[in-house]
């Protein structure tokens, strides 16, 4: 079914005012994100050419044209999910989405699978943390020691 226009009707296809809790606002807030992301690249990144060929490529296989990137940087519903995913996975948002999304289900074995290593990362660093810090003031002592003798 099309309005008159030729749209299809849809509410992918609305226009909302800007204040409303509708989905094409949170898809242009996501596109923003994603725009953002791109701009705080150092300077021969940040280019929607650059980052296409940079950043984006090695997820996608090919350079997706700079028209896909203002695409998924407007919040368009027509942007393909790999690109979408590429951005997302490079702002390193992906562990805490799907934590969002899987509130109040029981885990699937991939999602085990993906959070234990994260886990064990952060664990890892944590334990590099207190021991780095360990031994810088152990080190702050014996030179305090040492001063005041």
């Amino acid at each position: 079914m099309k309005e008159s226009n030729g749209k299809p009707v849809g509410l992918l296809n609305e226009d909302p005012s800007p204040e409303s809790r509708h989905i094409v606002n949170y898809l242009q807030c996501i596109g923003d994100f994603c725009r953002r992301y791109r701009n705080l690249q150092d300077e021969n990144t940040r280019s929607r050419e650059n980052f296409a060929k940079i950043v984006l490529q090695p997820y996608l296989g090919t350079v997706p044209a700079r028209t896909t990137l203002e695409r998924c940087e407007q919040g368009s519903a027509a942007t393909n999910w790999g690109t979408v995913a590429s951005y997302i996975y490079e702002m390193g948002a992906f562990p805490d989405l799907i934590k969002v999304l899987s509130q109040g289900q029981a885990p699937t074995l991939r999602i085990m699978q993906l959070i234990q290593k994260q886990q064990k990362d952060a664990l890892s660093e944590s334990k590099h943390r207190a021991t780095s810090s360990l031994n810088g003031s152990d080190e702050k002592e014996r030179l305090v020691r040492a001063l005041r003798k």
